[in-house]
């Protein structure tokens, strides 16, 4: 399936091939797994991430995608400057987008000139030169800390992305490691440097071998990216690209706010990660929410929540943790 840029500027990424698909037969008289009553049409079945991926083809021809039976195109899109050009699932009937990882799917990125592995630095797959420290429970049912290589923990992830903002918004970790191997995969450098911040944030450790018996397995502009990550270099170009990811909360301005107002500014950054229906955000702080979170702010002693409930884990505890400055996400890891 080859990829629509929607614009003049192209992708690198040309085209997308699905592996391991089901092909939908004729189960009874009602037809095929189709919604088309055209019996010359086939239909493929493709499962991932607890979702449902049908392909249609008509005998003329005619492309149709759907996914749990809600219509859907693909595209490379310009979303911002930090996640732009990535190839993604748009609905149709929505300008919501859909990031799918899979072993599965293979995104067939242009190899000449400058998108070739050799003039990235890619000669050594970047996903295997980056480990991390992970808990498991060993034959002794001890919880004890491995690290793992990032490629050792790939696995198959769902990402909605939500206009008009595009904010990136995860669920867990894992899905940070799947995009992480995913900006890699399509060398998509702004995506790979928004993806590693939060991914710093998260995780306990992540060390980079970048040289490992005088061979440099980490060169060109990722070694360029990790380094701007993890602060050890300054780039301008770099601040200002993600200068609108991130929330500056740390400024002199929202330092002397009122504290009603900073609560006001936590709750407005808040909305912009939420799905719009209607115009209307998907989760918006009541009043009531808003007074809550003061009252934590300005208490004496640590806070404990006497029970967890969907406000408590959907709007105030993200409202504590929201994405600041990206010298917060160096100084939280």
């Amino acid at each position: 399936m080859r990829f629509d840029a929607g614009g003049p500027v192209q992708s690198m990424v040309k085209y997308i091939e699905i592996s391991n698909m089901f092909k939908a037969c004729n189960l009874d008289a009602k037809g095929p797994i189709s919604s088309s009553t055209d019996p010359t049409n086939q239909a493929y079945i493709f499962f991932i991430a607890d979702t449902t991926l049908m392909v249609e083809i008509s005998s003329r021809g005619v492309l149709t995608l759907k996914i749990n039976q809600i219509p859907i195109e693909i595209a490379t899109i310009f979303f911002n400057p930090a996640i732009s050009f990535v190839p993604c699932f748009k609905y149709v009937d929505s300008q919501d987008v859909i990031l799918f990882t899979s072993k599965n799917l293979h995104y067939l990125v242009d190899s000449g000139g400058q998108f070739n592995e050799n003039y990235y630095g890619m000669k050594h797959n970047l996903i295997d030169c980056i480990s991390s420290e992970e808990i498991y429970v060993d034959l002794n049912d001890e919880h004890v800390f491995k690290s793992f290589k990032l490629a050792a923990l790939l696995t198959e992830s769902k990402t909605v992305v939500y206009s008009p903002f595009y904010r990136l918004q995860l669920q867990s970790r894992q899905q940070l490691i799947n995009l992480l191997n995913y900006a890699i995969y399509i060398r998509n450098l702004s995506f790979f440097i928004l993806v590693l911040f939060y991914l710093r944030r998260c995780s306990v450790k992540l060390e980079y071998h970048h040289v490992e018996k005088k061979i440099k397995k980490i060169t060109g502009p990722w070694l360029e990216a990790i380094k701007y990550v993890l602060g050890h270099e300054s780039n301008a170009h770099y601040e200002k690209l993600f200068a609108d990811q991130f929330f500056d909360l740390e400024s002199t301005a929202i330092r002397d706010m009122p504290l009603a107002a900073f609560v006001d500014v936590l709750c407005k950054n808040f909305t912009e990660y939420q799905q719009q229906f209607n115009g209307q955000f998907q989760i918006v702080p009541t009043d009531k929410q808003k007074q809550f979170l003061q009252r934590i702010v300005k208490a004496p002693e640590c806070f404990h929540f006497s029970e967890v409930g969907s406000g408590k884990t959907k709007v105030i505890l993200p409202l504590l943790c929201p994405p600041t400055s990206r010298s917060s996400f160096c100084n939280a890891s």
